[in-house]
């Protein structure tokens, strides 16, 4: 399991909000290393408290470790509701993981498919060959 660090800025920090950030990046899991880190913090926009418009910022910084090789992610998302913000946010990084999990398999697939066409050749080569 990675380590996942939650700071608030300007807002009080509750337990449920706080599982609420956690449950929904455990759904990352699947595309995530065991060992990552990420920072997440969440902002109050809103510069005095009087007025309506409300506003939140998200912001998510990832280091995914694979392999040796350290990939990093980052997120920002504002929006006036925050459980919708830290939502679109958690999404956001999903895409850019599944965006590169996707390139991987892609790249893997077509390696996989040049070795694959290699062998044929030269197994057809060989079965043209009389004895």
């Amino acid at each position: 399991m990675g380590d996942i660090k939650i700071t608030f800025e300007d807002l009080k920090k509750t337990d449920s909000l706080e599982e609420h950030i956690i449950s929904k990046f455990q759904k990352l899991s699947k595309f995530l290393s065991e060992d990552y880190k990420a920072q997440i913090n969440v902002k109050d926009l809103t510069p005095n408290k009087i007025t309506k418009n409300l506003e939140y910022e998200i912001v998510i910084n990832l280091k995914n470790i694979e392999k040796g090789k350290n990939r990093e992610y980052n997120v920002v998302n504002k929006e006036n509701d925050m459980y919708a913000c830290i939502d679109k946010a958690i999404e956001k990084m999903d895409q850019q993981l599944r965006k590169n999990h996707e390139r991987k398999s892609d790249k893997f697939k077509k390696v996989k498919n040049v070795i694959i066409d290699r062998y044929k050749s030269i197994f057809q080569k060989e079965a043209q060959i009389p004895e």
